[in-house]
């Protein structure tokens, strides 16, 4: 199971201005980078799970780990922290 997040409208108009190609070339691996870099590690597995992901769907920073939605959004025992959300919006 993965984990992608869901941009926003305008979010999206910023990212059509500045076209496919370089969307795909630049900003997602920004955005993984950032993500990579925010995120809390315990083993490592989350952090490496991290990548872009360009498909006939759309593009998407994706974290694979079963785990990400609850470190992203938290549970009824445990924070979220977020690490998703905040790269795409600071690399928009």
């Amino acid at each position: 199971m993965s984990t992608r997040v869901k941009i926003d409208a305008d979010a999206v108009a910023k990212l059509q201005k500045l076209g496919d190609k370089y969307v795909a070339d630049v900003v997602l691996p920004k955005i993984t980078t950032h993500a990579k870099r925010i995120v809390p590690v315990d083993s490592g597995d989350l952090r490496d799970s991290i990548h872009p992901e360009v498909s006939d769907e759309g593009m998407f920073v994706v974290a694979d780990e079963e785990y990400a939605a609850h470190v992203e959004l938290g549970t009824s025992k445990m924070a979220a922290q977020p690490f998703l959300r905040p790269a795409l919006y600071t690399n928009l």
